[in-house]
């Protein structure tokens, strides 16, 4: 069974007011095909189109290296105007939708992968009491699917004072000893509905 390989299809064509030089009766025919690799039956990218005349009188058919220059430089000045259609590149196409999809559930659900897996060093940034006051939980400790962590002394941190250079700056000298444990799963309660965990930085 045949999965991948080339195949020709037929990507344009049109009568011309030049005359057969084999028959000097029809009106050559200008025919141009497109060679395309594909995967599945899934047209990947094309790999180069192909003119030829044909007469509909003696139906002589003739390729790019057999006509004469005249009519050759005519075949590929032509050519420009055989477009190729965006369905030959489908498969790329496919591949690249699915790389962005990749990468954009990566970027988007970076939280959620953090609490999935969360690292000794993470630290969290959660709300404190007031809208506008928040206080940083630092993973000490995975224990299965608990995490332990300390929290800062200063509970009530505007969001001005974090940020990735704070946090693992001149804040990280401020946890208290005291440890608080907690499931993962109810980690990750914690940021739907009023969303109390906003956000966590890894180094």
């Amino acid at each position: 069974m045949i999965i991948f390989g080339t195949r020709s299809k037929l990507l344009n064509a049109f009568g011309t007011q030049q005359t057969c030089n084999h028959c000097n009766t029809g009106k050559l025919n200008v025919v141009y095909t497109i060679n395309y690799f594909h995967i599945f039956w899934i047209p990947m990218f094309p790999i180069g189109k192909k003119g030829m005349t044909q007469c509909p009188h003696c139906k002589q058919t003739l390729t790019e290296r057999e006509l004469d220059p005249q009519s050759r430089n005519y075949l590929q000045s032509q050519k420009g105007n055989a477009k190729t259609p965006l369905k030959y590149f489908a498969g790329l196409i496919i591949i690249g939708l699915l790389v962005f999809s990749v990468i954009t559930i990566n970027v988007l659900d970076k939280k959620g992968g953090y609490i999935r897996n969360p690292e000794i060093g993470d630290v969290y940034q959660v709300k404190g009491f007031d809208e506008n006051q928040f206080v940083l939980w630092k993973v000490t400790a995975v224990e299965g699917d608990s995490v332990v962590f300390v929290t800062h002394k200063n509970n009530a941190l505007s969001q001005a004072e974090i940020n990735d250079e704070t946090v693992f700056g001149k804040l990280d000298a401020d946890f208290a000893s005291s440890t608080l444990k907690m499931a993962k799963s109810n980690i990750k309660s914690m940021t739907k509905n009023n969303k109390n965990l906003v956000a966590i930085f890894r180094k």
